[in-house]
């Protein structure tokens, strides 16, 4: 019997195994933990290779930006993009590894910083700042900051006393051109350069020109403006052009048709010199280039300059030749922007704050075009080179105890300064527009567009000049354009008393 029940057991089995399916089990694939790893300097990352039961060879593809252990433990070294590849049983695992620059402040930071500015209560620009300093606030709750406020003037004898003294607070608004010429040398103004590489892909460098000396950077810029050319395409059209003439050659075909049409080309006060040095700094521009265009008014160059000359007696054809009309000597500015909007001119060289001016007068603006001033010496200048861009910036004071962490600070508060101002339409942004600014006038954000695409800007000369030298420039054009000085004259009188 129990023979019987054996063999009845062995073949139940066999028929079971001849019936049912087999299952064979097979070992998990390796798979890496991450595929993907965002890192900051100095941070690690322990990478495993799971289901490994061997011997894991790990590397890297740049072991200055994230090293990498014979365990798996991944260091971020620089900021930059390595592969980290896990190579086992003749088959590799990858993971990509992104490194950036480690944050410089937290909501854990405890400290008080001190900032002078210009922006009294009164001023266009508060509320931007109350916005952005109230934002700063939410996100870094322990950090406290002081501000002293102080009107304009009285601002920049303010702190040019307290950065000699060696008392300036830990941020302070400054200024482009020989302001940070006079104290990049001295060592009292700390430089950015450091703090910028975590930066740098939300403001164009571009934008740090006017702050940057012997390759440092001294501030940081919220806002700017700048010299644009604005053309009157209906005008422009009944010539036979569709779009603001590209080479200084079309340009001036392009006057002599509107001449002859009895249009005149360009608006420009003679009575105001500010307006008519922006035009004959723009032909500098265009005829000798940024760069020797700022070490000009910097002093760093003399005035008694071949291509500046040529720039003085470029401008002075156009006048004679009756491009700004024979009238405009009795004009001010605002009678030729009268004129502009009533069709009288073609073209206006001027800031780009007369954007929301011409935005305000409705179906006008629909007619303009937003251009620059074209090439006259390709050798020696480019198209994308403005007249002006950030003048007023913050800076850090190089003897604060918490130097790099009001860096971070005062960069994190132009950002949003510039963004805050450029929605109310009170400046062009000098970081990217990382944001919806679709509800910004459409000259506004033509403006912008042109600014990001600049690869120069040189400040403005009554700008970027020391003040006394730019009285005795501004002395210099009145004589040229009343003609108690020829050219020659001109540019002799500049030499001697400035250099």
């Amino acid at each position: 019997m129990a023979n019987i029940k054996k063999v009845s057991f062995l073949i139940l089995i066999l028929v079971l195994s001849l019936v049912l399916p087999s299952f064979a089990v097979h070992a998990a694939a390796p798979k890496l933990s991450k595929s993907k790893c965002n890192l900051e300097v100095g941070q690690k990352k322990k990478l495993k290779l799971k289901n490994a039961t061997g011997t894991v060879t790990w590397s890297s593809s740049d072991s200055k930006v994230a090293k990498v252990s014979k365990k798996g433990v991944v260091t971020a070294k620089k900021p930059g993009t390595a592969i980290i590849t896990a190579k086992y049983e003749q088959k590799s695992y990858t993971c990509k590894v992104k490194v950036t620059e480690a944050a410089l402040l937290s909501k854990s930071d405890t400290l008080e910083l001190t900032m002078w500015c210009n922006v009294v209560d009164y001023d266009y620009r508060k509320d931007s700042y109350d916005k952005a300093i109230a934002d700063l606030k939410k996100k870094y709750p322990g950090i406290t900051l002081r501000i002293e406020s102080t009107e304009h003037y009285s601002y920049k004898y303010k702190i040019k006393f307290a950065i000699e003294a060696g008392e300036s607070p830990d941020i302070f608004t400054s200024f482009g051109g020989s302001f940070f010429q006079d104290y990049s040398s001295t060592g009292k103004i700390y430089c950015l350069n450091d703090i910028y590489s975590n930066y740098k892909n939300d403001i164009p460098e571009v934008m740090l020109q006017n702050s940057t000396y012997d390759g440092k950077t001294y501030g940081i810029p919220s806002t700017l403006t700048f010299a644009c050319m604005y053309a009157n395409m209906d005008l422009l059209r009944s010539v036979g052009y569709d779009d603001i003439p590209k080479t200084y050659n079309e340009l001036l075909s392009c006057c002599k048709a509107l001449m002859k049409k009895g249009i005149t080309p360009f608006g420009c006060s003679m009575a105001e010199t500010w307006c008519y040095s922006e035009y004959i700094e723009s032909i500098a521009e265009k005829i000798m280039g940024a760069d020797n265009l700022r070490e000009i008014f910097l002093g760093n160059e003399t005035f008694d300059n071949k291509e500046f000359k040529n720039s003085v007696d470029e401008f002075l054809l156009m006048l004679n030749d009756g491009y700004f009309g024979y009238d405009c000597f009795r004009y001010y500015n605002d009678d030729i922007i009268q004129g502009f909007v009533n069709g009288e001119y073609a073209f206006y060289i001027n800031g780009t704050w007369n954007c929301d001016t011409f935005e305000s007068y409705g179906d006008f603006s629909s007619k303009i075009k937003l251009g620059e001033f074209p090439v006259i010496d390709e050798t020696l200048s480019s198209a994308g080179q403005y007249l002006g861009g950030p003048s007023e910036m913050f800076s850090v004071s190089a003897s604060s105890p918490n130097a790099k962490k009001a860096a971070a600070y005062a960069f994190e508060l132009s950002k949003l300064i510039s963004k805050y101002e450029y929605l109310k339409g009170n400046g062009i942004p000098a970081w990217n527009i990382d944001y919806d600014d679709s509800e910004v006038m459409r000259l506004w954000r033509d403006a912008a567009r042109l600014a990001h695409n600049a690869n120069a800007f040189v400040l403005y000369g009554d700008t970027c000049m020391r003040s006394d030298e730019f009285d005795t420039y501004a002395f210099a054009l009145n004589d040229l354009l009343t003609g108690k000085y020829d050219n020659n004259e001109f540019i002799k009188t500049l030499t001697e008393k400035i250099r």
